[in-house]
């Protein structure tokens, strides 16, 4: 004597359906088990695959808008006694114009020193001359810190943090060197080991007559500065946002950009990420 079982139907009820409904990634799935219709499984996984769809596109627009390269232009550029002299006259004011802004700050060092949290810092000529602004750095650029000198001229890109205890206060610092293109293809042609050991991956300063104005094949601008050979020079590669800036360049103007360096390739010094400086 054979039998023959007869599945029992299984509804979706109320709760489970609100499960697929607003969690459905993780409730769609109980519509797997024995009992429940094809029409119900079916209903289930669409709905599950239109909030997959939903949720990819989302992420798509917020990656995307987060990679758009936004024009920016150059870092504006302050003394150290401006900056003292500005929060001198008006605080609010100053924190308008400094306060989380990145800016590029030129002064006299008057002193080189660590705050409680060993953080090293530089101070830096203001109106008075017994206190300036402070400008501090990471704890990995202390050797780079400790090679400053009082009395030096230094040039420092860094983020406004307002004043505290009437003290301007400046912090995720970096020192920016100074180099004309002709310095920076010297260096490459003596010796490309130590070249890359100055320029590759820091960011400097670069100053120089522009010989050529192009693309390269992925279609970033960049200029080409005087170097020691006349038939070419450093290249220095801009974001493709930036190519109305590098339009309005001319040959033979003489520009100050702002770089990190890449190495040589082709025996071309190469640098990218560039701002304007002037």
């Amino acid at each position: 004597m054979s039998g023959v079982v007869v599945q029992r139907k299984r509804g979706v009820k109320f709760l489970l359906g609100l499960g697929v409904f607003f969690i459905p990634l993780i409730f769609s799935w109980f519509l797997l088990r024995k009992g429940h219709s094809t029409l119900a499984r079916i209903l289930g996984f669409a709905w599950l695959a239109a909030g997959l769809l939903i949720l990819a596109s989302a992420a798509y627009r917020t990656i995307s808008a987060a990679n758009i390269e936004a024009p920016a232009g150059p870092l504006k550029t302050y003394l150290s006694s401006q900056i003292a002299a500005s929060y001198d006259e008006n605080t609010v004011a100053a924190d308008m114009k400094f306060k989380e802004q990145r800016v590029k700050v030129s002064g006299k060092v008057t002193d080189v020193s660590t705050d409680f949290l060993g953080y090293p810092y530089l101070e830096m000529a203001g109106t008075n001359t017994d206190v300036g602004p402070q400008f501090k750095f990471a704890k990995s650029d202390a050797q780079v810190v400790a090679a400053v000198k009082k009395g030096l001229t230094v040039h420092v890109i860094c983020t406004g943090q307002g004043e505290v205890a009437e003290t301007p206060m400046f912090d995720n610092c970096k020192i920016l060197s100074t180099y004309h293109s002709v310095q920076i293809a010297a260096s490459y042609e003596e010796d490309t080991a130590k070249a890359d050991m100055r320029f590759k991956g820091k960011r400097v300063e670069v100053s120089g007559e522009v010989t050529d104005i192009n693309t390269d094949f992925l279609g970033y601008p960049y200029l080409e500065m005087v170097g020691t050979n006349p038939g070419y020079g450093p290249q220095f590669k801009f974001a493709k946002s930036d190519a109305l800036v590098v339009a309005t360049v001319k040959k033979g103007s003489t520009v100050q950009l702002n770089c990190t360096g890449r190495g040589n390739i082709a025996e071309t010094p190469i640098f990218e990420d560039c701002k304007m400086a002037n």
